[in-house]
């Protein structure tokens, strides 16, 4: 537990400062889509944390589901800002290319 906090901090900061630093500046569109990662961030938590509890609860581990969802969980919110940063980026990346070319009908 005590390794998992010494390199998984250090990793969790980074991945939450790209999140936050590399930003899009449409408020709107940013919005929704950071609400719907912090929803997938709270349902997929909480299926984690009840999936732990579940297969734990009758065995001589039982104790130790606490720790097994934390664990569990920092992972998953590590995984789940690293591939919600790459696809905002890939979707920031489309959206104003697609925004810099003109229109095929218009004449130059």
């Amino acid at each position: 537990m005590i390794s998992l906090l010494i390199v998984g901090l250090p990793i969790l900061a980074v991945v939450i400062w790209l999140y936050l630093k590399f930003s899009p500046e449409d408020c709107q569109r940013r919005r929704n889509f950071e609400s719907v990662v912090l929803s997938v961030l709270f349902v997929g938590g909480g299926v984690i944390t009840f999936l732990n509890y579940e297969s734990l609860k009758d065995t001589n581990d039982a104790a130790w589901w606490p720790v097994a969802s934390i664990v569990s969980n920092f992972i998953f919110v590590i995984v789940t800002l690293s591939v919600s940063f790459i696809v905002r980026r890939l979707l920031a990346k489309r959206t104003e290319q697609g925004a810099d070319r003109k229109p095929d009908n218009v004449l130059s």
